[in-house]
């Protein structure tokens, strides 16, 4: 239900397959709903990639994706017991805060 708004806005516009291709990896958790450990993990990288594609893609309007990313990132961390640990907490805060400058350069050089 996140995505419909993204899906709304993106594919009338000239960068519909842009959007189809950035959420169609957002389904893979779902198939993965009797397997615990997996869905985690999966929920974390897809919810990781959609947060650098909302970064990355920021100027094409790919920043509508950011509440489907967040909503797969709470899902990963949600059973205590099938938590994907440390490097996946890691990973959540670093790799979209890191995505933007270096595809966007630093300020200031």
């Amino acid at each position: 239900m996140a995505l419909l708004p993204a899906l709304a806005i993106g594919l009338p516009s000239g960068f519909g397959g842009l959007y189809f291709l950035a959420i169609l990896p957002v389904a893979l958790p779902f198939f993965l709903r009797r397997t615990p450990h997996p869905f985690a993990w999966a929920c974390l990288v897809a919810g990781t990639t959609l947060s650098v594609w909302a970064v990355v893609g920021f100027v094409v309007g790919m920043f509508l994706c950011v509440p489907a990313a967040v909503l797969l990132l709470i899902a990963a961390f949600l059973d205590p017991s099938t938590r994907p640990g440390t490097w996946g907490a890691l990973a959540v805060p670093v790799v979209p805060a890191v995505s933007g400058p270096l595809l966007y350069g630093v300020p200031g050089f």
